[in-house]
This record gives C-alpha cells, sequence and structure tokens, in this order.
C-alpha cells in the first residue's frame, strides 16, 4: 500500500493505518521486499499484540449493528441504482491496519477494526456501493470505453452521492454530515466530483447518468492522467484471508 506515489500522500495513507511516517517512507523506498521483511513482520506482530481481541470483537460488533440495517440498506441501493445486487452475498474482511477496501470486480471489502459499530456502517456501505456502482458500469461499458481507473474515479464519487440519499441518512448515525471529508484521500478527484453531483440529481436514469459521468471524466483533469491501454485495477484484492471474515445476505 505503500509503494505508489499517490495524490493523497504516503503521510496521509500511513496516519490512517496507524504506522510510522518515516517507517512508510522506508517501505516506499525498498528496492526489494526481503529488505523490509523482517521490519514488516516486527510490526505486523506488534500490531496483533497490542490489538489483542479487537479484530474478534469488531467481527461481532460490525454484525450486529450491520444485521439491523440491511434490509433498507439494500433495497434502497437496488432501487437508486435501478439494479439488482450482483452477487447474494458480501464478504466483510475486518482489518487491523487498512481503514477499507472495494474489491472492484469481486464481492469482498475490508474494513479496520475499533470503529464504533454504528458509525461504523457508513464505510462498509460505502466500499459496498463502490464495488456495486463498478459493478454496474462494467456490465454496459467496456475497458476501451472507460479504464478501470475511469470507473473507479466515479464509483467512489457516486457512492458518496448514493449513501446521501435521504432513504439512507437515518443509518449512518447523528454525527454524519452530507459529503464533508467524502474524498479525503483522494484530493484529484475534489473537481469531478463537484461536476458529477450536479449530473447525478439532474439524472434522467442511472445508466444515463453513468454513460455522461463516463464522458465528463475521460474529460477531466484526472481522466488525462489515465492510461487507455491495459489499466489494472488499484485496489483488486487477490489474496483475503480466511479468517475473520463475515458474510452479509444482501
Amino acid at each position: 500500500m505503500f509503494r505508489p506515489n499517490e495524490p493523497g500522500g504516503l503521510a496521509n495513507r500511513a496516519s490512517y493505518m496507524g504506522i510510522d511516517y518515516d517507517f512508510a517512507k522506508k517501505i516506499q523506498e525498498a528496492k526489494n521486499y526481503t529488505d523490509v521483511q523482517k521490519d514488516l513482520e516486527m510490526l505486523v506482530d506488534t500490531r496483533y499484540t497490542e490489538i489483542g481481541n479487537g479484530l474478534l470483537e469488531s467481527v461481532k460488533a460490525y454484525s450486529e449493528s450491520w444485521e439491523s440495517c440491511i434490509r433498507e440498506f439494500s433495497m434502497a441501493v437496488t432501487e437508486i441504482t435501478e439494479h439488482d445486487w450482483f452477487y447474494k452475498n458480501y464478504t466483510c474482511v475486518v482489518s487491523a491496519f487498512h481503514l477499507g477496501i472495494s474489491n472492484w470486480y469481486g464481492n469482498t471489502i475490508l474494513r479496520k477494526y475499533g470503529e464504533n459499530p454504528i458509525k461504523q456502517r457508513y464505510a462498509t456501505a460505502w466500499e459496498i456501493v463502490l464495488s456495486h456502482v463498478f459493478h454496474i458500469s462494467r456490465k454496459y461499458f467496456n475497458r476501451i470505453e472507460a479504464p478501470d481507473q475511469i470507473i473507479w474515479a466515479i464509483s467512489e464519487i457516486t457512492a458518496v452521492l448514493i449513501l446521501a440519499d435521504n432513504k439512507l441518512l437515518k443509518l449512518w448515525g447523528e454525527d454524519y454530515i452530507l459529503h464533508v471529508d467524502s474524498l479525503t484521500g483522494y484530493p484529484q478527484l475534489f473537481e469531478l466530483e463537484n461536476d458529477l453531483i450536479t449530473v447525478y440529481e439532474n439524472r434522467e436514469d442511472f445508466k444515463s447518468y453513468l454513460n455522461i459521468a463516463i464522458q465528463i471524466a475521460k474529460e477531466s483533469d484526472f481522466g488525462k492522467t489515465v492510461s487507455y491501454e491495459n489499466s489494472a485495477s488499484i485496489w483488486l484484492l487477490t489474496s483475503i484471508p480466511k479468517i475473520l471474515t463475515l458474510n452479509q445476505l444482501l
């Protein structure tokens, strides 16, 4: 996670993962994994020792909180996007480090342990909806028409807009504030987000919104930096632990 130089910055990523910046910089600059393997293993061992039963406690608390809103959430998202879910089950892996990851081409997401069970619903829902929007987009638009990075950008932004729907607002807790700090980790998407809010609010239907959003994204400053050949998923998960998982029926 520390290898790329992203607009959000290494310091930002290290901070929300609870890792010292100098250590993160050391990882980023290492020429080979073996150069930092022992340090990484020590970091992981220390984190797991510190949190004790924190992962299992979060799995239980997150599950109970999510179960109470899953039906309302599922029905609202399918109504808003005008598409059924692509999977009957989604798996949430509780992480000792990472705030959140969404599998673009699958049904697995990742969320960090230790959050308030009610407040964590929003970020969990965001990762699931991001994947859902990505799947809908890929149903209609191939990689030539829109590379993965374009669809990713649209999915990140659209997930924020969907979760701000009146049908869902009561699920996110009392501290939720509309659109505030929604994409702090992705400053390269700020301008595009402002453009898509208007398009989303004036959409005829969800498919037409995606069509317009793709064209705007491709013409944006962000889109001009995207490669249109052999694009690959930034967050594509290829290896997920089989333990500490939580299946939720949608």
